[in-house]
């Protein structure tokens, strides 16, 4: 995590600022710890990665849907890959082919670049926050699964082949640990139907600006099955769900 982040910070259960504990030796945050000045609370920096939760009952279902995704990656055989998804999303096979036409089309509607700060919300391996990078916007990533093969932890190795690096987290969408006007826009692509309370969680974001999306047919076991054109969010996603055993 860069150092420069941390004034954006919040802690998730008091909205106040957060401070590193431990002195900084670089720009770049590889392990440490953040403390809420309000409550002394503190979360854990791991791998270059933040985690900013409340580990409370709103969290628990997420948790478990965390761990999910990675049993459904074992049990279906894809959880062990190369690297072809360091080139998300231009893979050239279903349905990423019509995610990659969906994101160019909302890259020349937005069109991020130097000194656009953006946020990925639900950002599975982190793929668009790479993208936003490599832009040269400031790109911040947030999901709840840190897994390094199909989480957000995946997102290390596609700053190390590209030699960038941006910012993830893992946090709670519906409880961003981020100051409002933090970012100049919200990305989210095939993720707002996992929210528990979807209202509340757009309810949120217009403190975050506009939120761009780009969905398509999904696959995931918690997803809607109607493509969706790029679009700013004005109504409520159609809301699928899964029991997690």
């Amino acid at each position: 995590m860069h150092l420069s982040t941390i004034p954006l910070l919040r802690c998730p259960a008091t909205g106040g600022p957060l401070s590193l504990i431990e002195p900084p030796d670089s720009e770049w945050i590889e392990t440490g710890t953040l403390r809420s000045i309000r409550s002394g609370a503190t979360f854990a920096i791991r791998d270059g990665m933040a985690h900013i939760y409340v580990d409370d009952q709103r969290w628990a279902p997420k948790a478990q849907e965390a761990r999910g995704w990675v049993q459904m990656a074992r049990d279906l055989g894809f959880y062990h890959h190369g690297d072809e998804d360091l080139r998300l999303p231009y893979f050239g096979a279903p349905p990423w082919i019509d995610i990659a036409r969906q994101f160019d089309i909302l890259l020349d509607i937005a069109e991020p670049g130097p000194g656009t700060r953006v946020l990925d919300l639900g950002a599975g391996r982190g793929w668009a926050a790479h993208c936003f990078a490599r832009r040269g916007c400031q790109a911040f990533a947030v999901d709840i699964c840190d897994d390094a093969q199909i989480g957000l932890g995946r997102a290390r190795a596609m700053m190390a082949q590209s030699q960038l690096r941006f910012d993830t987290f893992i946090a709670d969408g519906e409880n961003l640990p981020f100051a409002n006007d933090s970012f100049d826009f919200v990305f989210s692509a095939a993720a707002l139907h996992h929210a528990t309370d979807l209202q509340n969680c757009l309810s949120r974001l217009p403190a975050y600006y506009a939120l761009v999306g780009a969905g398509s047919r999904g696959t995931s076991p918690a997803s809607t099955t109607r493509p969706t054109k790029p679009n700013c969010y004005k109504s409520q996603t159609p809301r699928a769900s899964w029991p997690m055993a």
